[in-house]
């Protein structure tokens, strides 16, 4: 009788309340959607028909890939997915055997869908391709046969061994430049070792068309072989270029004068460019680079951000003196306390917001002295940002006492916000090991208590505005741009 009961009242709730369940179970908690399909009808056709569940989708993929994602082994599979989407946009992932589609199938797919399908498509990603069965000629034609009328982002991989799919491109490319008017963002992201070819089979199809490039105010081109005809790129606003080869024509670039610039893999990264480059740029990204061939000389005077991914050089020589954010990502494969020795080399600038790696598990506390030191570093820093990376993501007590303000050296004489983030619980326990989720979350809370109680116990310091903890998910196989999303925050000042 309970249980009947209970069930009158499920199927009684109003849509909207039903739709927020479904969005705090796969969305907020990432749990799968298909229990919500198997509990009732009503459940059934709400699920279905509520496109924030399937706003992200793969076809055929291996990789890793964002928590909300849904995979779909077959055509059969993504045709039905798409259909839940209703008119809604979505995200597509092209797995490593998109190539070895039959053309048949394809076709009977599409009889499945709505003809205009891809025009609610805004971002499109197409991986590595495996070597296998061979690629029918019209299958990019026929497959991207619908206008890409919504698309603004895409994303081409490509591996050295991988299978070259320029067949599939070239009407890709065509689509875009024909339908997608709206079409902003192009990352272009090559590893391996590429043949005498290179990658001019992706570049010459992308730059002979300048009806694309004037249209992007985002490039990332990572390891690409040919020269870019930069003049094309009359919108672009933020640059990514990575070079790990020396003779790359990447080495020096002629580029716009940007005011957000990423560079990887670079050596001597004040030779890439001419004076006025640097003058004018605001936000810069230094990524896997290493002081192998003299010191970076850099004078960045209009420079607010910066931010230093996986690198190994001494900052000292850098002059920014307007800077106010500081981003510093480490490797996780950095140990004995080498990933933050470079920021204790008398470093001249000054930041107020501070975002950090803590690198926990590889590096023992005692070789974490560049937090617990009073820098110039710290004398402004206003808010910092911690994520816990590594083995064994917690604080610990040292830096829960210099953060709070306990420790007597007093680092950080200004600091009023600090967020923390740790990796899920979920990422790092197996289903069947609930325990060590539940003792990992209680550590954290622990931390995050230790900082509530002590920083207002500190006379020197003003009251904490801000106190926040954070789960994060991460996705991907670079560990320089893996990405991660904070899937949930939580404001510990109400505590």
């Amino acid at each position: 009788m309970n249980q009947q009961r209970g069930r009158a009242y499920v199927n009684n709730l109003p849509r909207e309340v039903i739709e927020a369940i479904f969005h705090f179970h796969v969305i907020f908690y990432r749990k799968s959607r298909y229990p919500l399909l198997l509990t009732c009808r009503k459940w059934y056709n709400i699920a279905t028909t509520y496109s924030t569940l399937w706003k992200v989708v793969a076809l055929r993929c291996q990789r890793s890939l964002p928590p909300d994602t849904v995979l779909c082994p077959n055509l059969d599979a993504l045709a039905l997915v798409i259909n839940r989407t209703g008119r809604a946009h979505f995200e597509l992932f092209l797995g490593e055997s998109f190539s070895n589609l039959k053309l048949k199938d394809v076709k009977h797919f599409l009889t499945s869908v709505d003809r205009n399908w891809l025009s609610r498509c805004k971002a499109l990603t197409v991986f590595s391709q495996a070597r296998g069965r061979r690629t029918p000629p019209k299958l990019g034609e026929v497959f991207f046969s619908g206008g890409l009328t919504s698309l603004q982002y895409l994303e081409i991989r490509y591996h050295a061994t991988a299978k070259k799919w320029e067949s599939i491109l070239q009407p890709l490319l065509e689509g875009i430049e024909n339908t997608a008017f709206n079409f902003r963002e192009l990352r272009v992201h090559v590893t391996g070792l590429l043949d005498e070819e290179g990658t001019t089979w992706i570049t010459q199809n992308i730059y002979e068309r300048p009806n694309i490039l004037k249209r992007l105010t985002k490039v990332m081109l990572r390891d690409t072989c040919e020269p870019v005809p930069w003049d094309y790129f009359t919108s672009i606003k933020m640059i990514d270029v990575w070079c790990n080869d020396e003779f790359s024509p990447m080495v020096r670039l002629d580029i716009p004068l940007v005011q957000h610039l990423s560079l990887g893999g670079v050596d001597s990264p004040g030779s890439l460019a001419y004076p006025e480059l640097w003058r004018q740029l605001t936000h810069l990204t230094i990524k896997d680079c290493i002081e192998e061939f003299g010191p970076f000389n850099l004078d960045l005077p209009s420079l607010i951000s910066l931010s230093l991914v996986a690198c190994g050089f001494n900052l000292r020589h850098m002059n920014v003196p307007k800077l106010d954010e500081l981003a510093y990502r480490v490797d996780c494969g950095f140990t004995n306390g080498l990933a933050y020795a470079d920021l204790e080399g008398g470093v001249s600038f000054t930041p107020r917001i501070v975002h950090i790696d803590i690198n926990a598990g590889n590096d023992p506390e005692e070789d974490w002295t560049v937090f617990t030191t009073m820098l110039p570093l710290w004398s402004k820093v206003e808010e910092i940002h911690l994520k816990l990376i590594g083995d064994d993501p917690l604080l610990g007590l040292t830096l829960v006492n210099a953060v709070s303000g306990r420790s007597p050296e007093g680092c950080y004489p200004k600091l009023h916000s600090v967020t923390v983030i740790y990796p899920t619980p979920e990422t790092r326990y197996k289903k069947d090991e609930s325990d060590g989720d539940w003792v990992y979350r209680e550590a954290v809370i622990n931390e995050i208590k230790s900082l509530l109680e002590w920083h207002p116990r500190v006379d020197e310091l003003g009251p904490l505005k801000r106190l926040e903890l954070g789960w994060y998910v991460e996705w991907g196989d670079d560990y320089v741009e893996s990405e991660w999303r904070v899937v949930e925050w939580d404001d510990c000042l109400r505590w």
